[in-house]
């Protein structure tokens, strides 16, 4: 079996994320990257350190891919991909702009962390659950899901650290708590 060195442009991109500045309220995770959407994948959970009950008010997943065959398609060799769930308040879920200004709000974060990009493509859903059996006793929850890709033409650190933001902006932890749940201690 030939081991094969990972491509320069990966190897970048990888030390960009480990040497990214994510703001306080994160736990961060490794975690094993979808292994059939490119030869060379990395993937890392993203959850708020606030919770409600017992599971937190966010939770994200982080890819990078890259296949210098997918080029024409994504316009470059690399693509990042996201998801995040949020818990939002019944209020919030009746904004009837709350999945447009999902949108607005994850390219903003992008912008302003200087992240350029091309190429954005992605759905938000709106989502309300409800227990039945044996989980009747946890409370039904409202969420907010973006799944989103996008190609990336600067430094994928500068993407990483606007993901993160964006987690923190939707769970109602970030600078201007636009979502989220109203949090409070004992």
């Amino acid at each position: 079996m030939t081991i094969h060195e990972p491509p320069h442009d990966f190897v970048n991109a990888l030390l960009s994320i480990r040497d990214a500045n994510l703001p306080d309220g994160l736990l961060v995770k490794e975690v094993p990257a979808p292994g059939r959407l490119a030869p060379y994948a990395a993937a890392i959970n993203l959850t708020t350190e606030a919770e409600q009950g017992d599971h937190p008010l966010a939770h994200s997943t982080f890819v990078l891919l890259y296949d210098p065959e997918q080029t024409d398609n994504w316009g470059g060799d690399l693509r990042l991909v996201g998801h995040v769930r949020t818990q939002i308040d019944q209020e919030m879920s009746a904004d009837p702009v709350l999945v447009d200004m999902t949108w607005a709000d994850f390219l903003t974060s992008l912008d302003e962390a200087g992240a350029h990009y091309e190429s954005p493509l992605g759905t938000v859903t709106r989502e309300l659950s409800q227990s039945f059996g044996g989980l009747e006793l946890r409370a039904s929850a409202l969420n907010i899901e973006l799944r989103c890709s996008w190609t990336p033409q600067s430094q994928i650190g500068n993407h990483y650290e606007a993901w993160a933001n964006f987690i923190l902006l939707t769970a109602g932890c970030g600078e201007d708590h636009p979502f989220g749940l109203e949090v409070r201690g004992d």
